[in-house]
């Protein structure tokens, strides 16, 4: 027959002492901690399993949780509540030191990181433009482009590979509308790309009244004042 499990007072769990250690070799840290559990009334608990309220290291950003038990025989356990983000962040750490599942290694100054790209790419727009951007160097080709072509512009534009230029100039091209021609306007000209400043011109020329009533020209007019005044002067006098 199992033994019932009782709770005991909510107050019983403190902390008392801790202590954090750090190796400078491995730049691990690790830290031990001390906790005194008070039992009152404990005949009360006769034959039962006794379970402590949860409680938590408060150590850092973690957000553990852990119970003590102890049965009639005085023995003891203590058990880790792994919610769902902590399991899922558990696992993706075991995929970082596990290189022998790695497809990348990037190289920080002396340092190298084994790594796998499908997770770069899902968790950075800005590792997942430099794998796209890196197809299209070796291969020539680039069926993604459509998926982010803003991100792979601002590469194309680092490392001057023009013909990736004008792939994305065509892809944004075609989605101008009221709620992004003024950041894209900002972008061609950044970038010199006249085909592209044409176009947001002429779509500025032929909606003026909703463009100038979105909200995100409003937000690019603020932050590059002169360039639209000068945009502006340009289509009132076209």
């Amino acid at each position: 027959m199992m033994s019932e499990v009782a709770r005991a007072p909510q107050d019983s769990i403190r902390l008392v002492t801790s202590q954090h250690l750090l190796d400078n070799r491995t730049d691990m840290e690790t830290c031990g901690l001390a906790y005194e559990w008070t039992i009152k009334n404990w005949n009360r608990y006769h034959q039962e399993i006794i379970e402590s309220p949860s409680f938590s290291s408060h150590y850092s950003d973690f957000n553990d949780e852990w119970i003590l038990r102890i049965d009639s025989n005085y023995r003891t356990s203590l058990t880790y509540i792994l919610n769902a983000t902590q399991k899922l962040s558990a696992d993706l750490k075991e995929l970082l030191l596990n290189e022998q599942l790695s497809d990348v290694t990037i190289q920080v100054g002396k340092k190298s990181f084994p790594v796998i790209r499908g997770i770069l790419a899902v968790r950075s727009p800005v590792f997942a433009a430099m794998f796209k951007f890196l197809h299209f160097i070796y291969t020539g080709e680039s069926p993604n482009v459509a998926k982010m072509p803003m991100d792979l512009l601002a590469v194309a534009e680092k490392y001057q590979v023009d013909c990736l230029k004008n792939v994305c100039e065509k892809v944004i091209g075609k989605r101008i509308n009221f709620d992004n021609v003024a950041s894209i306007l900002v972008c061609s000209d950044s970038y010199n790309l006249e085909i592209l400043n044409d176009k947001c011109l002429e779509f500025m020329k032929n909606n003026l009244q909703s463009v100038l009533s979105s909200e995100t020209f409003k937000v690019e007019k603020k932050k590059h004042s002169e360039f639209f005044l000068s945009v502006l002067e340009k289509l009132l006098l076209s």
